[in-house]
């Protein structure tokens, strides 16, 4: 029996990539090095799943507009999670929390605060729909309310 190329875990925390190709007798395979608490990972490109922005019916997709208006820093660790979900997905606690019923949210600490993306899936793919910055424990119910919303509008 063969080794795998590569071989594919969930992670937590992404700090370095590098793209390549590996020409293989089976063909090519494009996959992902990562850089996880200080070993490499390899992750197969074609096990993502890809990741959408909720849009409006007019044209506005409210968690891009979210993640722009925060700092350089914050997008980072907060895109460094989507992607971990992005390529290790299913992925639990910490990174990850079921809401129920097909709603999931994306959980970052930032520096004193709490990031969430709501998020759900439909056919193969990630569709963020509501961004916000928690200031208690617990999730406004405005908040949750308009997740589900727009999760009903989507699925």
């Amino acid at each position: 029996m063969s080794t795998p190329l590569y071989f594919y875990i969930p992670m937590y925390l992404f700090r370095y990539e590098t793209r390549f190709t590996n020409r293989s007798n089976n063909g090519t395979i494009e996959a992902i090095k990562l850089m996880w608490k200080r070993r490499w990972c390899y992750v197969d490109l074609e096990k993502r799943l890809e990741v959408r922005f909720y849009r409006q019916e007019s044209g506005n997709e409210p968690v891009r507009d979210w993640l722009r208006s925060l700092g350089q820093e914050e997008r980072r660790l907060i895109g460094e999670d989507i992607k971990t979900v992005q390529f290790g997905w299913p992925v639990g606690m910490p990174v990850v929390r079921q809401l129920g019923k097909g709603l999931y949210e994306i959980r970052t600490n930032l520096d004193g605060k709490i990031s969430r993306v709501f998020f759900c899936l439909h056919a193969g793919e990630i569709i963020l729909l509501h961004g916000i910055i928690k200031k208690s424990q617990k999730i406004p119910k405005n908040e949750l309310e308009t997740a589900k919303k727009r999760m009903s509008k989507v699925v």
